[in-house]
């Protein structure tokens, strides 16, 4: 226990270093997106909802807030049952909470990770490096603007890690443990994840022929149905909610699947991450794509040694090396031609942005990563070593956010004012508003008032702030 209490305070120290004004709570994020910003327009607003309704013991199941009334939680996106979003938001403002989920699912990434490659037979010291370079790499810090999107990835290093367990003992308790992450990570709010977790959870067990093949049947079963009755209270809403949306007909024919694809040329990315620009300065050119669902960079020292790994030893992590194949294909399937076909996957239709899966190659490529240098003899070299990987990716992290001073955020925009004397029936729209403030912000490397000054613009979501 208290060597584990070292390695968290090693993610603590490390989260401090990438995110000093999130971790010291001056700042609050505000990144930028397509057309509006999922932290300000969506995320915050609904923590801040969540928040003051837990103060009341509520849960906010409805909201006449927003259009004409809405089913938040049906939704799904706000996490309302998530345990960690229960036992912050209950006892802190939403600001402070929200910071609090973000050095929370670094932490706890880099913790998870940490235990799972520990378990498969990495040093102490080469599973803290693999696994922070997992938890810190690119892909983290290009979401954060997607809070409920990292609280559903972080748990499936800790799933992986029981289903570990459970392959060395056959111990039922192990699928048990699985079952009931996997429960937490729908309450997390985004099915995507929770979708390829259980795929992935399915290879993982069925590809593993250490336990006979009726007791991995039994595994995967227990593992189901605890993850699926825990959850129940998320996914039965949201699936009713499904048959009353688009989705219920799926993405097959929705164009964003090609429009904003993963490609070829993407590929360039990991090892020269801003080959097209980026949104920091404004200057991100690639046509049809968007930056930070492209983004899976690892630094290009971890890259190489990662590959390297993954050559020389895929016969004996053959799950991972599968992994990395499988996610790319996925990944490339517009370019490939074969959507279509992988449309016959139950399930699989109803997302777009499958490059995201991508995350899971991330993960395979730091255990192989981990592999090469825990062969190395000269502890000094590893640090050293460490610490240039760290380098690169603070670089890239430092891009990735903008941040805004917490109170000043907050404060009431002057429209408020202005809207409790106003009587008039209509409204003044401007078109494309806030691509005219990133332009303005020149991205976000520059002064941010003009998304400080957008607040009057009050976007939807906005109301239930």
């Amino acid at each position: 226990m208290r060597k584990n209490a070292v390695v968290i305070l090693f993610f603590l120290v490390l989260t401090f270093i990438f995110l000093p004004k999130i971790f010291l709570m001056t700042h609050l994020p505000i990144t930028p997106g397509l057309g509006g910003s999922d932290i300000t327009d969506l995320n915050f607003p609904y923590r801040h909802l969540l928040s003051k309704s837990l103060k009341n013991l509520e849960i906010p199941v409805w909201s006449d807030l927003i259009w004409c009334g809405y089913p938040l939680h049906a939704e799904g996106q706000g996490g309302f049952f998530y345990p960690p979003n229960i036992l912050i938001f209950s006892v802190l403002p939403s600001d402070i909470g929200f910071n609090l989920s973000i050095i929370l699912n670094f932490v706890l990434c880099g913790f998870f990770g940490f235990l799972f490659f520990g378990e498969i037979g990495l040093k102490k010291q080469t599973a803290v490096f693999s696994s922070a370079l997992f938890s810190f790499s690119g892909f983290f810090f290009c979401h954060i603007q997607h809070l409920n999107m990292l609280n559903s990835v972080i748990w499936f290093p800790l799933i992986f890690y029981f289903i570990e367990k459970f392959l060395k003992s056959g111990n039922y308790k192990n699928t048990v443990g699985a079952g009931v992450l996997f429960g937490v990570q729908i309450l997390a709010g985004f099915p995507q994840f929770a979708y390829y977790t259980l795929i992935f959870s399915f290879l993982y067990l069925f590809l593993n022929q250490r336990q006979k093949l009726v007791e991995r049947i039994t595994a995967f079963s227990i593992f189901l149905l605890v993850g699926l009755g825990i959850s129940a209270v998320q996914w039965l809403p949201t699936l009713e909610l499904v048959n009353f949306t688009a989705r219920k007909v799926g993405f097959a024919k929705d164009p964003a699947r090609w429009w904003w694809s993963y490609n070829f040329s993407d590929l360039i990315t990991w090892i020269f991450p801003f080959k097209f620009g980026s949104p920091f300065d404004n200057s991100f050119n690639k046509p049809h794509s968007i930056f930070i669902e492209n983004s899976f960079y690892i630094g290009k020292i971890a890259f190489v040694v990662g590959l390297i790994g993954l050559f020389s030893k895929f016969r004996k992590h053959i799950f991972f090396a599968l992994t990395i194949f499988l996610t790319f294909i996925i990944a490339l399937s517009s370019s490939l031609g074969i959507t279509n076909f992988l449309d016959i996957i139950p399930g699989f239709e109803q997302f777009r942005l499958h490059q995201r899966l991508l995350v899971f190659a991330v993960f395979s490529l730091s255990l192989f990563f981990g592999i090469v240098i825990d062969k190395w003899k000269n502890n000094f070299v590893k640090y050293l070593f460490f610490g240039l990987v760290a380098a690169e990716l603070f670089y890239f992290a430092n891009k990735q956010n903008a941040f805004y001073k917490r109170d000043e955020w907050l404060s009431s925009p002057p429209i408020i004012d202005f809207l409790k004397n106003d009587k008039c029936l209509y409204r003044v729209w401007s078109v494309n508003s806030y691509n005219s403030a990133v332009s303005s912000a020149k991205g976000f490397s520059g002064d941010l008032k003009p998304f400080y000054n957008y607040r009057n613009f009050l976007q939807p979501n906005s109301n239930m702030m």
